[in-house]
């Protein structure tokens, strides 16, 4: 069965307030927001969120723009089952999470180029138990998870001890 998708205003509601304050090179970019109506899975796990690059010649077979602009965009898709089950705040960290993917990088003839990011952090829990803090971005990460912790006896009532180290981290 093929995946169905409907508008998703209340992720759009919460983007703009998080583009506001912490992703600003964005404030003037498209961007599209959807729910999957249906769970998403990926390689065995289920999927809460996605950020796409809609490139701008499939926008243009889309009917999206004309040929003449640029025409790409960037789409958030959000796993509609996890959205309703989520608090404000994990909705709030998803959309950060997400948006945290798009960039937009201006080129030297003053183009634009949109780009998807990759996580800061990429590796197994078991290789790290294994092999311990190996990479510098394995022991950064870990200096921040230890830096979320500390802040954790500072979190207000409404933030979970993640969403509170970020906010600090990021302010």
């Amino acid at each position: 069965m093929p995946a169905k998708f409907v508008p998703a205003p209340e992720v759009e509601t919460v983007a703009r307030t998080i583009i506001r304050e912490h992703h600003p090179h964005l404030q003037n970019a498209r961007l599209d927001y959807l729910f999957s109506v249906k769970e998403i899975h990926s390689k065995g796990k289920e999927v809460w969120g996605t950020m796409r690059k809609v490139s701008s010649l499939a926008a243009f077979l889309a009917g999206e723009t004309d040929g003449d602009g640029p025409g790409a965009f960037f789409c958030m898709v959000i796993s509609q089952p996890v959205w309703r089950a989520l608090d404000q705040a994990r909705r709030e960290a998803l959309v950060d999470h997400e948006l945290s993917h798009a960039w937009i990088e201006e080129k030297e003839d003053g183009s634009l180029s949109l780009q998807l990011l990759h996580h800061d952090l990429e590796e197994f829990m078991g290789v790290v138990l294994r092999r311990g803090l190996w990479r510098n971005e394995v022991e950064q990460f870990a200096d921040v998870v230890a830096q979320a912790q500390q802040r954790s006896l500072y979190e207000t009532e409404n933030d979970s001890p993640a969403v509170s180290a970020v906010k600090t981290l990021v302010a």
